[in-house]
């Protein structure tokens, strides 16, 4: 969703990013070709972030290892972040923008929206497997990374070596899933969102390293999740994932989309924090 709410913004794999305005269909949903087309790259578009600040600004990242800050009040400039592979994952929140790169050394670079000519900072992820979804901090002073297997990083944007970064397990059950979408909570500061290839999603409080709530249970992947405006709904889409690829793709995966009404509790530790707390659901850090 674009920051005002008029728009969705979709990353296609022929490599055009599409804008859908949900009032042009009349409520009743439209064909994401019949969108218009405001950013092409040279391959798959892999995610598209908006400005919160600014709803005409997006951010693109693409598998053509480039990433492209765009306006849409001015179509034909773009401006161009070269990488030397190709984007994973990215976010953009206030000024911080963070890419996740592809690769053996898993690179993440960090840019500032206000001279973006080049990464303020690169560092390696803290997880050891592929990158597969990112998200910035409420305060824009740093973000959560996920990997495919079932772990998600917390990150300082300003220091690599700060006490207060760490990594902890999640979505795993016999196996261990992918962490597909990390969403932060828009009011709560330190909540923040999880959905996996488990087919679950947790809410999770980061100062206190603690899971408030888990939800979805599907037998099916989640693929995405949000949380609206207001804090107080969880939107999760539940799909294929493509992890097992072509083989294990069938015509009756059904695509769905859910909305979960949240409690304060859900999202707020009302608790507060342990001094010896239960090892369930708790973020334990990888030394």
């Amino acid at each position: 969703w674009t920051s005002d709410g008029a728009g969705v913004l979709a990353a296609c794999l022929d490599g055009s990013v599409r804008l859908c305005r949900p009032g042009a269909f009349g409520g009743g949903g439209g064909d994401v070709e019949a969108a218009d087309v405001v950013a092409e790259h040279d391959a798959a578009v892999r995610c598209v972030s908006a400005s919160n600040t600014d709803p005409s600004v997006f951010l693109t990242g693409s598998w053509d290892c480039t990433s492209c800050i765009r306006d849409l009040r001015a179509p034909e400039s773009k401006l161009v972040l070269a990488h030397d592979d190709r984007v994973f994952a990215s976010d953009f929140r206030d000024v911080l923008i963070v890419v996740a790169l592809g690769g053996d050394r898993r690179m993440v670079r960090l840019f500032d929206a206000r001279k973006p000519d080049g990464p303020v900072k690169e560092q390696s992820s803290r997880l050891r497997f592929q990158t597969r979804s990112v998200c910035c901090f409420g305060d824009g002073r740093g973000y959560a990374l996920g990997s495919i297997e079932g772990r998600c990083a917390i990150a300082s944007a300003s220091d690599p070596a700060s006490r207060d970064n760490f990594a902890f397990k999640c979505h795993r059950s016999a196996s261990v899933f992918a962490v597909n979408d990390i969403t932060w909570h828009p009011r709560v500061a330190e909540t923040f969102a999880t959905c996996g290839g488990d087919g679950s999603f947790a809410i999770w409080h980061k100062g206190d390293r603690k899971r408030l709530f888990q939800g979805g249970c599907l037998s099916q992947s989640l693929t995405s999740c949000d949380f609206d405006a207001t804090g107080t709904q969880l939107a999760y889409s539940s799909s294929y994932d493509w992890t097992q690829g072509r083989r294990s793709a069938t015509e009756v995966s059904a695509n769905t989309v859910f909305v979960r009404a949240l409690r304060e509790a859900d999202v707020v530790n009302l608790a507060g924090p342990r001094q010896r707390p239960a090892r369930q659901g708790r973020m334990r850090a990888r030394r």
